[in-house]
């Protein structure tokens, strides 16, 4: 099958890619590179890029692209001739979105407008997989959260992911087009650069700091990256993935606290403080039901945070963080 994944330099992207090449499917990823590099880049996110490019998606096609670009977008999907896509390219942090709504808004209504119309300008892409989140939902109502509770975000990236849902399936259910859309949580592991929580805490514990936290038992369902790169190869490849809505995530809520707690029983020097400030912009999140994609894909996430975060650590240190995942 060929796949074509844009933002496949990213995080889940560059890992999802591994695992379809290692079924042997043939892979485009188009990435613009914009979150990825700049002239201040440190050392350990140069290696991470360097280690993305070159071993985890050594074997695929990477092209230069933004969704912006829509001549060249189209001449890309055209030549190349996928069976399927995957929706990646996005600003990948709340935190930005709301700082950058513009640009934000830009992604997505031109983006990915751009996207789906080249999509349904072409034969042959038989289905279409958009990355959402679980920030769709708002403050949680249910626990576990299943896929069909009500969805009310209550920040920009929340309210444009859940657009993005919308306008992929009306764009292309003219089309006959197969669409799956995938929400996940908290994603962390070997790689990431973009100072999440779990990101911030690890590093701190390696430099002998401390981490601050202004709401201890807030939860959040911590999905390690290969747990989520095996949910996007499900719903790439599975004929059960078929115009469904699947949560992939972990299927259990932690709170940061226990993600502290876990982390000194590896560095118990980890020092911890409390900050008054709170973030409004946050939803009240918890688990999020799996049994879905448990059910119809037969999705086994492998990582609860005991797993994942020794492997995030080697990694951090410089060490064989795949030794340290098995």
């Amino acid at each position: 099958m060929r796949v074509l994944i844009t933002g496949g330099v990213g995080l889940i992207g560059s890992h999802l890619t591994r695992r379809l090449l290692d079924e042997g499917h043939e892979i485009l990823v188009l990435d613009d590179f914009t979150f990825s590099y700049s002239a201040d880049l440190s050392p350990r996110i140069q290696t991470d890029i360097a280690y993305r490019t070159s071993v985890l998606m050594k074997g695929a096609r990477i092209e230069r692209c933004s969704t912006m670009e829509k001549s060249r977008l189209r001449a890309l999907l055209t030549g190349f001739g996928p069976d399927c896509v995957v929706h990646l390219a996005a600003i990948p942090l709340v935190t930005v979105v709301s700082r950058q709504v513009e640009a934000a808004a830009r992604s997505l209504s031109e983006g990915m407008i751009n996207l789906l119309e080249v999509l349904r300008e072409a034969s042959g892409v038989r289905r279409f997989v958009y990355a959402s989140s679980s920030m769709v939902y708002g403050d949680f109502q249910q626990d576990p959260m299943p896929e069909e509770g009500p969805c009310n975000p209550v920040n920009v990236y929340g309210g444009l992911k859940l657009a993005g849902e919308v306008l992929a399936r009306s764009y292309l259910k003219p089309t006959g087009m197969e669409t799956v859309i995938v929400r996940p949580s908290a994603v962390y592991g070997p790689t990431d650069q973009h100072r999440r929580v779990v990101q911030k805490f690890c590093e701190a514990a390696l430099q002998g700091g401390s981490v601050m936290l202004s709401a201890k038992d807030h939860t959040m369902d911590f999905t390690y990256v290969d747990d989520i790169a095996e949910g996007f190869r499900l719903a790439a490849t599975h004929p059960a993935a078929a115009g469904e809505t699947f949560n992939m995530t972990y299927g259990q809520a932690r709170r940061l606290i226990d993600l502290v707690d876990v982390i000194r029983s590896f560095h118990p020097a980890l020092a911890l403080g409390s900050d008054t400030l709170d973030d409004h912009d946050r939803p009240t999140r918890g688990t999020l039901s799996i049994a879905k994609a448990r059910r119809l894909l037969g999705y086994a996430p492998r990582y609860p945070l005991e797993a994942g975060i020794p492997a995030y650590l080697a990694h951090l240190a410089g060490r064989d963080w795949r030794m340290a995942a098995e």
